[in-house]
């Protein structure tokens, strides 16, 4: 879509949900990584049906800078949880990993990990 309008550009561009649903162009999407742009998507759709008292409840338990704008702190928040998620994830996916060898003969990496 092509905006003309200097107001909605604007709108746009403070968007908390720009850079993660929505972006400037097509070359932006898609240097996004897809993982990273859905746990953005999930703490986002989580974080807005807090009210702002809740948010401002939220950031102080999360350690984050209580400020004057409620708005900032969600994409804050956003952010946080976005990043705990992907650690959590990347945490279960290779956290038992014992260790990785590249096999000589077909160059693919054989991974002896661990299960439970």
């Amino acid at each position: 879509m092509i905006i003309h309008s200097k107001s909605v550009v604007d709108y746009l561009r403070s968007h908390t949900q720009y850079g993660i649903l929505f972006f400037e162009n097509v070359e932006s999407a898609m240097n996004v990584d897809a993982t990273w742009a859905q746990k953005m998507v999930e703490a986002q759709t989580s974080i807005s049906r807090l009210s702002d008292v809740q948010v401002i409840s939220r950031a102080q338990q999360e350690g984050l800078p209580v400020t004057q704008s409620p708005e900032n702190m969600r994409r804050q928040l956003v952010e946080k949880m976005a990043k705990r998620s992907v650690e959590q994830h990347e945490k279960m996916l290779y956290g038992s990993i014992q260790r990785s060898i590249v096999d000589a003969g077909t160059g693919r990496s054989i991974i002896e990990k661990t299960i439970g």
